[in-house]
């Protein structure tokens, strides 16, 4: 009986070692990541990504791109191929990696039938793909998609519009809100893309929809005093 237990633990640690090996056969090249990066997908959260799919001749099998719909999923429910849900994992909203899956993390010795043609038997598959959002479900973040650190800004209006037009064009928008967080003054909503952060708080603010940010739009801080605006 004893020697039937230790068969069956041999058993269990050899074959976690060789699950341990089949994982490690994904490649994973990271070909951007941003500036802050301290976010970072687990087994549990939510992703949604973006991905170009190649063999390894450079042929493309799929993209979403294509068809503009990303793909969400919770990491670690099985719920894509095994060589993505390691591929995926450590990311941050924003990083870009070049993902190579072996075939028994793939489709192995089956056919995979796709929308137009199909992935053949024993294929190795390469991803393009970029993390649009990483989400904790279990999180309960703040609704605010840019935050102040310690003291609140007294003028940010005037401290956006750096050509002094009374008006803020994205850019400086952009600009203004990249240089609060580079120096630590405020925080991006932790998960998501910058620039889908940035370019919702521009839109949100540019009512009339003129491509810019005009004093009375502005939500943000500023100083009331007279402007010579129609």
């Amino acid at each position: 009986m004893v020697s039937s237990v230790v068969i069956l633990a041999v058993s269990l640690q050899i074959f976690a070692a060789l699950a341990e090996e089949d994982l490690g056969d994904v490649k994973i090249e990271v070909t951007f990541k941003p500036k802050r990066c301290i976010f970072l997908s687990r087994e549990g959260y939510f992703l949604r990504y973006h991905y170009n799919g190649t063999y390894p001749d450079g042929t493309k099998f799929d993209s979403s791109h294509e068809t503009d719909e990303t793909v969400d999923f919770v990491l670690g429910r099985g719920e894509v191929i095994k060589g993505m849900e390691t591929g995926l994992r450590g990311m941050c909203a924003g990083e870009r990696r070049k993902i190579t899956v072996p075939p028994h993390l793939a489709y192995g010795d089956k056919r995979e039938e796709l929308l137009e043609g199909s992935i053949p038997p024993g294929s190795t598959l390469v991803f393009e793909v970029e993390l649009i959002e990483v989400l904790d479900p279990m999180d309960d973040l703040p609704k605010n998609l840019f935050w102040w650190v310690g003291e609140t800004p007294t003028n940010s209006f005037g401290d956006s519009d750096v050509n002094r037009d009374k008006k803020i064009s994205k850019e400086e928008f952009a600009n203004y809100c990249h240089m609060m967080a580079d120096s630590d003054k405020g925080v991006f909503l932790p998960g998501r893309r910058e620039q889908d952060l940035i370019d919702d708080m521009f839109s949100f603010q540019d009512r009339n929809r003129d491509g810019f940010i005009s004093f009375h739009e502005f939500a943000g801080p500023k100083i009331h005093e007279k402007h010579d605006e129609l």
